[in-house]
């Protein structure tokens, strides 16, 4: 929360919230939520990036929250765990994986964002400690070449892929024998 009010203050003063930029990121919000229900693509800027930060990052740190400690219970997860995460945008998987996970696990995190959200990742991550030593892979997931992994993660981002069933199978060949595959989508239109 700090790192990202840091973001914020650094772009937009300390009056951030009441400031013109404030109002800009009220816009940004405004304009993605009517492209993502016009089924148009969607764009990112800087500002569109942080006004997703401020909208996403808690709600996404708290849905792959639920999911994991699903599989935690479940003794699925081990303490070294190699992770891709496709369509990251800017950190609220990442986070609550990280958060969900012991002090002493070992993470080899990649990330799959090709928006300027992955400015935003890559500050978040920043704060995630010298365990988790992750990757931010700027390009689309259907250009990307996946890493081998115990975890891969689509969250949130299934409809805005060409061809989701492809890009996942794609994906999931990198995949462990015992790993696990976890696909979130919103209750959303798509």
């Amino acid at each position: 929360a700090r790192r990202l009010e840091d973001l914020l203050t650094e772009r937009g003063g300390p009056g951030w919230p009441t400031g013109a930029f404030g109002d800009d990121l009220r816009k940004a919000i405004r304009r993605l939520k009517e492209e993502y229900f016009a089924g148009a693509d969607v764009t990112y800027d800087e500002t569109a990036a942080l006004g997703y930060a401020i909208y996403h990052l808690p709600d996404y740190y708290a849905a792959v929250q639920y999911v994991l400690d699903d599989l935690v219970e479940h003794g699925l997860l081990s303490r070294d765990l190699r992770v891709v995460d496709v369509g990251a945008g800017v950190g609220g998987p990442a986070l609550g994986l990280v958060e969900d996970l012991p002090d002493d696990a070992l993470v080899e995190y990649h990330a799959i964002e090709p928006s300027p959200a992955a400015d935003v990742l890559d500050a978040m991550l920043e704060e995630t400690g010298r365990n988790v030593h992750a990757t931010v892979h700027r390009e689309r997931a259907e250009d990307v070449e996946p890493p081998e992994c115990d975890l891969l993660l689509f969250g949130n981002v299934l409809s805005e892929l060409d061809d989701p069933l492809e890009v996942v199978r794609r994906y999931a060949e990198r995949l462990d024998d015992d790993g696990t595959l976890i696909l979130l989508a919103p209750a959303d239109l798509e």
